[in-house]
């Protein structure tokens, strides 16, 4: 399908690598990147367009984007069509390469964090879980997160991808002493359905 010129269509499949899509951008727009569903492109300072590979993946995460709008963590929608979405571009650095050059766990990282875990099951996602590589920080210290297809499709009620992403990249400990703290009642539950690595 196209739209604004690209073309993304199904990738690869390859051992030992992330599945993403292909694309076809001879329209050059900047490319931000791409993943099992679409590729995304910059339009302007604020905005980017998402371009699928197939209409159900854009009604999906369309459907979770607009659903969950009221939440703070999800990018502001401005344009749907049959197989893209124009969204609210996220200024910011990536979670692992804001954490790269800090000293510390910052507390206002931890506390959006767990922010967004109340806020998923506030907005009804049956995925209550994100990949850290989805989550990003902004200049003004927001924490969003991109990547809702399967916010309503798939069903974990616990953050298991990030608390196992936090400790593979040595900052778990941190983020567990603060949800201990902060939310005792929530801590005990993960610990029961044992997803603490």
């Amino acid at each position: 399908m196209t739209v604004f010129n690209i073309q993304v269509y199904p990738g690869v499949h390859r051992p030992g690598s992330p599945y993403e899509v292909q694309w076809c951008n001879p329209a050059g727009l900047p490319f931000l990147g791409a993943g099992a569903q679409g590729a995304v492109f910059q339009l302007s300072t604020t905005t980017c367009v998402k371009v699928y590979a197939n209409e159900f993946d854009t009604q999906q995460e369309a459907d979770s984007l607009l659903r969950a709008s009221s939440a703070s963590f999800v990018p502001q929608v401005y344009e749907v069509g049959q197989n893209y979405i124009i969204m609210e571009f996220i200024q910011g650095q990536g979670i692992k390469a804001f954490l790269s050059v800090q000293q510390s766990f910052p507390s206002f990282l931890a506390k959006g964090l767990l922010t967004i875990l109340y806020e998923m099951k506030r907005v009804g996602f049956t995925r209550i879980d994100t990949a850290l590589r989805h989550v990003y920080v902004t200049p003004e210290e927001q924490i969003k997160v991109i990547d809702h297809v399967n916010s309503y499709r798939t069903v974990q009620p616990y953050p298991a991808r990030m608390l196992s992403s936090l400790a593979n990249i040595g900052y778990l400990a941190p983020f567990i002493h603060y949800v201990k703290r902060e939310d005792p009642a929530i801590y005990t539950e993960w610990n029961q359905a044992s997803i603490i690595p």
